[in-house]
């Protein structure tokens, strides 16, 4: 068989990988998409969490040494 014989073969393997790597590329796309939309809300938990310790702190007696050098 010459190489033109196997070309349909050879073009249906292709495509198939193409495929294959397409659908590869998606799924690594939607999980770091996951992991982003993870991250975004530990940040939104944290910056929660501060503004209330930040509220916290100025409910503190002011005249304690320690907190005079906070900035809030």
């Amino acid at each position: 068989m010459s190489t033109q014989e196997h070309l349909p073969e050879l073009v249906i393997a292709l495509q198939s990988k193409v495929i294959e790597l397409d659908t590869e590329l998606k799924l690594e796309n939607e999980n770091k998409r996951s992991h982003v939309v993870g991250l975004q809300l530990q940040i939104e938990n944290l910056l929660e969490d501060n503004n209330k310790l930040v509220e916290v702190i100025k409910g503190l007696d002011p005249t304690n040494p320690i907190l005079q050098h906070l900035t809030l």
